[in-house]
């Protein structure tokens, strides 16, 4: 993987890549999946995805479910592409579809103070320091504009500290 995020230009160097792995590892264990069982899980998404250049996504998150990597708790296929899968097939294999606004949103309803210390967190991790509100406005260009909108109305209220 750090290899990779070097290869793409997502990280500069691959001491930033595997700190950023290390990152990714620790918030959530278990996820990553060898590639030979991604592989072994194709035939079984096929039907769910429209995109053959997305095969790799779904079938990743149904290896997660083959595997029990997360027991019983709920897989989540996060994209802004709904138009390459098909949520209902998704849904027929146990994976649930979100768009990240809504996935987003959801976790903050579920736990707003929660949801704000891990924003601050983030904000506080990213080397260019941005305000709360510079951070949120790329957030809103990226699509997350009611996750916004909510951190936003229960920041303006004094309901939380972002």
């Amino acid at each position: 993987m750090s290899d990779a995020l070097v290869r793409t230009g997502r990280k500069s160097t691959i001491a930033k890549a595997r700190a950023h792995e290390s990152l990714m590892n620790d918030a959530l264990p278990n996820a990553m999946v060898p590639t030979s069982d991604v592989q072994q899980q194709f035939e079984t998404v096929q039907a769910a995805v429209k995109s053959v250049k997305d095969m790799h996504v779904a079938a990743c998150a149904y290896a997660l479910i083959a595997t029990t990597a997360y027991g019983t708790d709920p897989i989540v296929l996060t994209s802004t592409k709904e138009g390459d899968f098909d949520p209902t097939a998704l849904g027929v294999l146990g994976i649930f579809f979100r768009h990240p606004d809504t996935f987003l949103l959801g976790l903050f309803q579920v736990d707003p103070h929660g949801f704000a210390r891990a924003f601050r967190s983030f904000r506080d991790s990213l080397t260019s320091r941005p305000s709360v509100e510079q951070l949120l406005d790329k957030l809103r260009l990226d699509g997350q504009a009611d996750t916004v909108n909510a951190l936003l109305a229960a920041h303006r209220a004094g309901a939380l500290r972002l």
